[in-house]
């Protein structure tokens, strides 16, 4: 029974054995199953993780990379043409400029040294051939009029008083004063004259005059501003450098105003003549179509309202030659020395003087303009403005009718009264301080109460020529 037992166990024994070694085969060759499936999924997983890790990281890499190098490369060559263009434009803009400017200057240069050595060589030449004739003139001259001791011993030597013309015994030829072919404006205002400007007023001052033209901008000058006018103060130079410039406070005044024309010429009383001359120069060359042109002076008062008012009867037609304003007639020359209008003889011989426009305030045409432009380039210059451009030019050898204004006068009441003035056109010599406060009462008055006994007894007392009320006049 125990073997039997045993044998049975050992049976049962051997049988779970067998059966734990095939569950052990199978259970080995499941985890082999699983260990290469884990390993094929790891393995899988891994290479997809580090293929996509190694991909993104290159091409980060390459995008950086090329990207740097597409940014140096293209900043590299952007640099390099903007560079060269603008080299190239800077280059050739500096070239331009330079050149023009060294042209400029050449050429500004060169006309001022022919025309200076040109009129040098004229005068010195002028000077030798005339110079014994019109000593030798005066002095047959002051014998033939008795003249005192003293004339008579200086012989050839001309009297004192005309040493202020001195510059007219070497020519009196206007042409090589005025050089009609040659740009002769120191400082030009660069304006332009349209259809509409009906009237140009020119007034003469001097380069010190700051004063009085702004006193007359402030006043009556005011009508620069209405869009059918236009103001220009007219100046010369004071000589005092080569080659001939305007004052520093001359050119800060006109790039302030913008209304200063400066001409190449000593700015003196007795080149008055002169500067009307190089006025006239100038409207032809820049304004000479505008209808009517005023020449006036700085220490003048004008009516522009009534000017233009005035200027509008139909008898006032630019195409005709005329010149309007205060009319001179059979005036005798002043032979006193100490006189500021003395004319010598060998000037003007003749007892009279023609008939003239008073040079404080006229009104020319635009034909009247271009012709006595031009004539006067060839009549023998006289320091008396009025009397040359008016009169010997306009008059004489012209023949253009001077018509006579009533209302323009050369003169002023001896009462400053806004009433005593409040029916002139122009009036003479003022003060800039009495400039403002006539113009401020002109401005202010009205008219009808100069119409009184009072108004008219101070009017025949200090008035100045006939007294009239207009009660219709706007200044």
């Amino acid at each position: 029974m125990v073997y039997v037992t045993v044998h049975a166990f050992d049976k049962e024994s051997a049988m779970f054995s067998a059966q734990s070694g095939k569950f052990e085969t199978h259970f080995c060759q499941q985890n082999r199953v699983t260990d290469s499936f884990a390993r094929s999924v790891t393995d899988s997983f891994a290479r997809n993780v580090r293929d996509s890790f190694a991909r993104s990281v290159t091409d980060s890499f390459v995008r950086s990379v090329r990207d740097s190098f597409a940014r140096n490369v293209t900043d590299s060559f952007v640099r390099s043409v903007r560079d060269s263009f603008a080299r190239s434009v800077r280059d050739s803009f500096a070239r331009s400029v330079t050149d023009s400017f060294a042209r400029s200057v050449r050429d500004s240069f060169a006309r001022n040294v022919r025309d200076r050595f040109a009129r040098n060589v004229t005068d010195s030449f002028v000077r030798s051939v005339t110079d014994s004739f019109v000593r030798t003139r005066m002095s047959t001259l002051l014998s033939a009029k008795g003249g005192d001791s003293q004339d008579r011993s200086q012989g050839n030597r001309l009297p004192e008083a005309d040493e202020q013309f001195e510059w007219l015994h070497r020519t009196r030829d206007v042409r090589q004063y005025v050089l009609p072919d040659v740009v002769t404006t120191i400082l030009d205002p660069n304006i332009t004259c349209g259809d509409t400007l009906r009237i140009l007023m020119l007034v003469t001052s001097a380069p010190n005059n700051i004063e009085q033209r702004q006193a007359v901008r402030d006043t009556w000058g005011y009508a620069a501003r209405l869009p059918n006018t236009r103001l220009l103060f007219f100046l010369g130079h004071d000589g005092n450098s080569w080659p001939p410039r305007t004052t520093e406070s001359v050119l800060s005044e006109a790039q302030k105003h913008g209304d200063i024309v400066v001409e190449d010429f000593i700015d003196s009383y007795t080149n008055l003549t002169l500067k009307s001359v190089f006025m006239l120069k100038w409207v032809v060359n820049h304004c000479r179509s505008v209808p009517f042109v005023l020449k006036t002076d700085d220490d003048m008062l004008i009516n522009i309202r009534g000017l233009m008012k005035e200027l509008n009867n139909s008898r006032y037609k630019p195409s005709q030659p005329l010149v309007m304003g205060r009319i001179q007639r059979g005036a005798m020359p002043f032979r006193d020395r100490s006189s500021k209008w003395y004319l010598p003889y060998w000037l003007y011989q003749e007892k009279r003087l023609p008939t003239f426009a008073a040079g404080t305030g006229y009104v020319m045409t635009q034909k009247a303009v271009a012709d006595v432009y031009s004539k006067s380039l060839d009549i023998p210059l006289v320091p008396l403005e009025d009397v040359f451009i008016t009169g010997l030019v306009a008059s004489r050898n012209l023949h253009i009718p001077l018509i006579s204004i009533r209302r323009f006068h050369n003169d002023k009441p001896r009462l400053l009264h806004p009433c005593l003035y409040h029916h002139f056109l122009t009036a003479h010599e003022l003060t800039p301080a009495q400039l403002r406060g006539l113009w401020s009462a002109l401005t202010r008055l009205n008219p009808a109460d100069c119409d009184s006994y009072f108004v008219r007894l101070l009017a025949r007392t200090f008035g100045a020529g006939s007294y009239e009320v207009i009660t219709d006049v706007v200044w």
